[in-house]
C-alpha cells in the first residue's frame, strides 16, 4: 500500500468574521450512519494568536451556533480527489479541558460540530404555543393543505419539506432560511390509492413529522453530507447554499430499502441493490489494522407480514385477512420469529386490492430479511477515505486477503485524524454475502412460502404440520 498523507481543515464563521483552522487542529473525530446524524469533534489549543503578543481563548472567539465547515483531503497511490466536505453545520458546546501529567498541566479546547440535520431534530412546530392558538391555526392552514393526497410517500415529504424549509422553520442564520442549507434526494414506493396525511395539524420536530411517512422497513430515511451533483433520488432539490470545493450540503435522503427483495410472484429482485455505489477494497484501498467479522442469528425474521393502516378498520381484522410469508425451515432452526408492520401505502377499502398489495409488500420485506442468519457483519479499518459513505456497498476479499469475494452494505462510518497518526476510516458493515449470491436473485427467496391468514385460525400449527412427513 502506497499511503502518502491526509489532512483536515475547518472554517468557522464567527461574529468577527471567518476563522480558518488548519495547523491548529490537534485531533479530529467524525461519525455518521443510516441511524445517526453526522457530527464531529475537533480538539484545538486553548488560545489563538490574534496578532503578535495578543492571544485569546477559543471559547471567547467561538460561540454556540456559529456555522462550521470541515473538509478532508487524502492522497495515496497518486490519487488525489481534492478537498471533500465532511460536515457543514453548527458549533455546539465549546469547552476547555485541563490534563495533568505529573507536575505538568495542559489545556485544550474541544468543539463539537453538528450537521444541519440536527436543526431538524430540534426546531419544532408548536402552533398553539409559539404563535398563539387562533393565529397559529390560520398560519398553518395558509401554508399546508388540510390533507396532502398522493400515491407517493416521497412526494408528500418533498411537498412538505419544500414549504417548511423556507416558510415555516423558526431557525435562520445570517438572514437565510433553513432551506438554503439543506438538499433533498427522495425516492419511494407507490401506493395503490392516495394517502392522506394531515400535516396542517401535526406538531413536533420537523424530523419527527417527516419520519412518520418513512414506512420502515420498506423505506430508509437519513441525513448525509453530500455533493449536490450526486443527488440521485426521483425527486431532488439542491441546496441553494453549497460549501467546499465539491459543492456539498447537508442532504435529507429517503430511499426504497436497497436490499434484495421479492416481487408479488415471489421472484428475487436485485435492482435496488445493484443501483448502490460499489467500492472495491483491493489494490491501494484495502483493510488495514484490526478487523472483526461475525454472524448474528438474532436478526432473523422468519414470519413476515405488512398490513394497511386504515383508521376505520381495526388491526386484528386487517391482520387476519392478509398474507404472511414464512420460512418453515428457519422456524425449525431458530424458532418462530414473527414481524409485522403497518404501512401507510394502502388507503383503500377495496378488499381484493388491499389483499393483493399486502401480499406484494409482505413478499418484498420477507426477502429483505431472508438469509440474514448466513450474513456476515464486520468492522473494517481503512486508510482515510471521505468518499466512502454509509448506504453504499463494498466488494472485498473475505476473510481479508482470502480467496473469496464478498459484498457488504455500509451501515455507518467513523473518521479520525491527528497530525501524528494521520487519518483512518472505520466502517461498520452488514449483509455480507458471497459476491455470487448478489448475482443470483433466487438465493434471496430460498425457503420462503406464502401463507393465507384466515379468521380465528392459527397459522403456525399448519405451517409446522405441512412440512413434517407423516403429519
Amino acid at each position: 500500500m502506497s499511503y502518502v498523507y491526509s489532512e483536515i481543515r475547518a472554517t468557522i464563521l464567527t461574529a468577527d468574521g471567518p476563522m480558518s483552522l488548519y495547523e491548529q487542529i490537534m485531533d479530529f473525530n467524525f461519525q455518521d450512519g443510516l441511524g445517526a446524524m453526522p457530527q464531529a469533534t475537533l480538539t484545538l489549543p486553548r488560545y489563538r494568536t490574534i496578532r503578535p503578543g495578543v492571544r485569546k481563548a477559543y471559547t471567547d472567539l467561538i460561540r454556540d451556533g456559529d456555522e462550521i465547515l470541515i473538509e478532508g483531503l487524502a492522497v495515496f497511490g497518486g490519487i488525489n480527489r481534492g478537498w471533500e466536505t465532511v460536515l457543514h453545520g453548527i458549533v455546539v458546546n465549546p469547552s476547555v479541558k485541563q490534563s495533568i501529567q505529573g507536575e505538568k498541566s495542559s489545556f485544550t479546547t474541544t468543539l463539537q460540530a453538528q450537521c444541519f440535520g440536527h436543526v431538524l431534530q430540534k426546531d419544532a412546530l408548536a402552533w398553539w404555543m409559539w404563535l398563539g392558538t387562533a393565529f397559529g391555526v390560520q398560519r398553518t392552514r395558509a401554508v399546508f393543505a388540510a390533507e396532502e393526497l398522493n400515491t407517493k410517500p416521497h412526494q408528500i415529504v418533498f411537498n412538505y419539506m419544500s414549504k417548511m424549509l423556507n416558510l415555516v422553520s423558526n431557525w435562520g442564520m445570517a438572514g437565510r432560511p433553513l432551506g438554503d442549507y439543506l438538499g433533498l434526494s427522495l425516492s419511494g414506493l407507490d401506493a395503490v390509492a392516495p394517502m392522506a396525511m394531515s400535516f396542517s395539524t401535526m406538531e413536533g420536530t420537523f424530523w419527527s413529522i417527516i419520519k412518520s411517512v418513512e414506512d420502515a422497513p420498506l423505506h430508509e430515511m437519513y441525513v448525509q453530507t453530500l455533493p449536490q451533483a450526486k443527488l440521485s433520488g426521483e425527486l431532488t432539490r439542491a441546496a441553494p447554499k453549497t460549501v467546499g470545493e465539491d459543492k456539498a450540503a447537508t442532504t435529507v435522503i429517503m430511499r426504497r430499502a436497497p436490499y434484495p427483495y421479492a416481487d408479488e410472484n415471489g421472484k428475487g429482485q436485485l435492482g435496488e441493490w445493484n443501483a448502490l455505489t460499489l467500492h472495491r477494497l483491493d489494490g491501494l484501498l484495502e483493510p488495514i489494522g484490526e478487523t472483526v467479522a461475525y454472524r448474528d442469528s438474532s436478526r432473523v425474521k422468519n414470519f413476515t407480514m405488512l398490513y394497511p393502516m386504515i383508521n376505520y378498520v381495526n388491526e386484528q381484522m386487517l391482520f387476519t385477512m392478509g398474507w404472511a410469508i414464512a420460512n418453515p425451515e428457519s422456524i425449525r432452526r431458530f424458532g418462530y420469529s414473527a414481524a409485522k408492520w403497518g404501512t401507510h401505502l394502502i388507503q383503500t377499502a377495496d378488499e381484493p386490492s388491499v389483499e393483493a398489495f399486502s401480499r406484494k409488500l409482505s413478499w418484498r420485506v420477507a426477502a429483505q430479511f431472508n438469509q440474514l442468519d448466513k450474513a456476515y457483519y464486520a468492522q473494517v479499518q481503512l486508510p482515510f477515505s471521505t468518499h466512502i459513505r454509509p448506504g453504499e456497498r463494498i466488494l472485498t476479499d473475505y476473510p481479508w486477503g482470502g480467496p473469496d469475494q464478498y459484498q457488504f452494505h455500509i451501515q455507518s462510518r467513523a473518521l479520525t485524524w491527528s497530525p501524528t497518526a494521520g487519518g483512518r476510516t472505520y466502517l461498520t458493515l452488514d449483509r455480507g454475502h458471497l459476491d455470487q449470491h448478489y448475482r443470483d436473485p433466487s438465493y434471496w427467496v430460498e425457503g420462503l412460502t406464502p401463507t393465507k391468514i384466515t379468521w380465528n385460525k392459527e397459522i403456525y400449527p399448519r405451517l409446522h404440520d405441512q412440512d413434517i412427513p407423516g403429519r
